[in-house]
């Protein structure tokens, strides 16, 4: 259905929207190619958060152009992506036409930000996206293994999200005070 569609339009927007790149995508890319050659010196820094590069470097193996490579993974990601809001809206009982509307709509996003800004972001937005459910269904507390990976996987595709979830946590920890206190 709706996938479907999201990926034969993807794929029609890959040839003519190719080269768009941004100053953060050359510097992904650069890193992952640094971490696939080994050069971890190179690689490790205080600016770029990693798991993007680590990822794409995952990929290096690919005889493809590198750019192709990001591209073509923020695709998936963005379908990863619908999927999670639908889940979402379940979770939030909203009925099955507006859950169409929204993803129909949606979808056209989520392809925008596959080819015209070619950063870790739709990855980060994507990963919040499932972590929400998780968070709103009470299990930040009841399960901290799962807690503290989310955690770890949120801040090394962004380091803010430590900030982010961290908040949530404090959060979590007062409401249980207060209400233990009643």
């Amino acid at each position: 259905g709706l996938l479907g569609i999201y990926f034969i339009t993807g794929a029609l927007l890959y040839t003519p929207l190719r080269y768009q790149i941004n100053p953060d995508a050359i510097c992904y890319l650069t890193i992952a190619k640094d971490y696939a050659g080994g050069y971890w010196g190179d690689a490790i820094n205080a600016y770029w958060s990693p798991l993007i590069s680590w990822i794409l470097a995952l990929f290096s193996w690919i005889p493809a152009d590198p750019l192709f490579i990001f591209k073509w993974y923020n695709l998936v990601v963005g379908a990863f992506g619908l999927l999670a809001v639908e889940r979402l809206m379940k979770y939030l009982q909203l009925n099955s036409l507006t859950r169409l509307l929204f993803l129909s709509i949606l979808s056209i996003v989520m392809l925008r930000f596959v080819f015209m800004v070619t950063t870790p972001d739709l990855t980060v937005t994507v990963l919040l996206l499932f972590f929400l459910p998780y968070w709103l269904s009470g299990q930040l507390l009841r399960k901290p293994l799962y807690t503290g990976i989310w955690l770890a996987v949120l801040y090394y595709a962004k380091a803010y999200n430590l900030f982010f979830a961290g908040v949530l946590v404090i959060f979590e920890t007062a409401q249980l005070v207060i209400r233990k206190e009643m």
